[in-house]
């Protein structure tokens, strides 16, 4: 089980119900508040792969989290699934525009927990998988197959870069 989730409810039932679903597929971390919820994330750096997010919390809420959640490197790429017994739709239309990438009800229904859960968790492991392939082709087209050096397009294009940057120097250049 390499999978972390880290639920972030000042309600420890809601927490409990939470781990219950979740405690065979993910390794389980608990905050009370947002504050505590950003100094694992902070310890936790890399190593948790989802958060369910309550709105309403003492001390630091949920949408608060989410505010700052663009700004730290090791948080900005984590999917996360805000859990709110709030109604009003301009809760959720904030969380959305903060970045969530969904939203659900309490009280819980275990089957839409997970199934939004899961495909959250499908949508971004595509991501990653894109992300992956694109780098893996981007290098693949800047280097020569046979010696593993840059090819002449990408060689030309460091070449001028380094000349505009630093045109006020003298340069030199050898090819063998």
């Amino acid at each position: 089980m390499d999978n972390t989730m880290l639920i972030v409810d000042d309600n420890l039932m809601n927490r409990e119900i939470l781990k219950l679903l979740f405690q065979n597929k993910y390794e389980i971390l608990e905050a009370e508040n947002g504050r505590e919820a950003l100094e694992i994330l902070e310890s936790c750096q890399g190593h948790i792969d989802i958060v369910l997010l309550d709105i309403m919390m003492p001390d630091m809420d949920g949408l608060e989290v989410m505010r700052r959640k663009a700004s730290l490197p090791y948080f900005k790429d984590v999917p996360v699934v805000i859990i709110s017994s709030s109604e009003a739709l301009d809760d959720q239309v904030k969380a959305f525009d903060l970045g969530a990438n969904d939203f659900v009800n309490k009280p819980f229904v275990p089957e839409i927990v997970c199934s939004r859960v899961n495909n959250v968790m499908a949508s971004h492991q595509r991501m990653l998988s894109i992300a992956l392939e694109a780098e893996r082709l981007k290098v693949k087209t800047e280097l020569d197959q046979m010696t593993g050096l840059y090819n002449k397009t990408t060689a030309e294009y460091a070449i001028n870069e380094l000349l505009e940057c630093q045109s006020d120097k003298l340069h030199a250049l050898m090819v063998g």
